[in-house]
């Protein structure tokens, strides 16, 4: 007998990719003030900041108390999940979910 895996609740509804679509000039400003390095680096060099750097944002959009310290003491499963999976995007597109 195999058990199903449970579904996620993700924080945020939309892809990492999707999130980082609306991401303006002024919050690429302030990665880079909070994280010492440009968010476009991130993206091609180290995934896992990149995700933290996008929650960090969401965060701070949500009027977050201490959006970079709740977005750094994130496990990188938490950081994984915050975020809606491009699979549950298709599941939703194809009227599977």
């Amino acid at each position: 007998m195999t058990t199903k895996p449970q579904k996620v609740e993700h924080q945020c509804d939309l892809t990492p990719g999707q999130f980082y679509d609306t991401v303006t000039g002024e919050e690429r400003g302030l990665v880079k003030r909070a994280f010492r390095e440009p968010l476009a680096q991130f993206a091609k060099d180290d995934k896992e900041t990149f995700v933290e750097a996008l929650v960090f944002l969401d965060l701070h959009r949500r009027r977050e108390p201490d959006p970079k310290a709740r977005a750094h003491a994130m496990t990188i499963k938490e950081l994984q999940d915050y975020f809606a999976d491009d699979e549950d995007e298709e599941a939703d597109d194809s009227g599977e979910g």
